[in-house]
């Protein structure tokens, strides 16, 4: 048998729990996918066209047909799943105030699990956004040098337009990651896709 206490801290959990999961939805971008839409139509270098290509693909996956990183790219809108996620964490918090308040423990049981279930899915694209931040886009060519160091010796240039994967930073400079390895480039000449 359920005590009092026990519902009554339920019933307190369950609307700030709530209201936890909420707070977050009021983010929202500094930018929008007509305004990156028209960026791409007229940046004036390769290296911002580029950069505004790639803060598109996140925002309007699918729209956008041209080489992106997909390690980044979630299969559906950020919205279409916070939405997801959402939806899944309230069935699972209902299910379980539900187990608590009724003591119907198949239906409850069977509702937590579908809704954290889809929360679980749901959470595996938006955990890969975060990935984007370390996504980065050269806008203006760059060489790429052994060390943080502009002694350093170049092993090769970067083409404005490239995108790069930043793995740490160093005064000035930037150590990326590409498909052809790894070197250090200059801050100013990058760009992050998510800032």
């Amino acid at each position: 048998m359920i005590c009092a206490a026990t519902i009554r801290q339920a019933l307190v959990a369950i609307p700030f729990a709530v209201g936890l999961l909420l707070s977050p939805g009021n983010a929202s971008a500094s930018w929008s996918s007509q305004e990156l839409r028209q960026e791409v139509q007229r940046a004036p270098t390769p290296g911002e066209a580029a950069l505004a290509l790639h803060r598109l693909s996140l925002l309007e996956p699918g729209e956008v047909d041209a080489p992106v990183d997909p390690a980044v790219v979630p299969p559906a809108s950020p919205r279409t799943l916070a939405a997801a996620w959402y939806a899944g964490m309230a069935m699972g918090l209902l299910g379980v105030g539900w187990l608590v308040a009724a003591g119907r423990r198949r239906v409850a049981l069977a509702l937590s699990g579908v809704g954290l279930s889809l929360a679980t899915v749901a959470a595996v694209p938006l955990s890969r956004l975060s990935e984007a931040r370390d996504l980065a886009i050269v806008v203006e060519s760059a060489p790429l040098r052994l060390s943080p160091a502009e002694a350093a010796p170049e092993t090769r240039a970067l083409d404005e337009g490239t995108a790069v994967r930043i793995e740490r930073e160093r005064g000035d400079f930037v150590e990326i990651a590409d498909a052809r390895g790894t070197g250090w480039v200059p801050a100013d000449r990058l760009a992050r896709v998510v800032p």
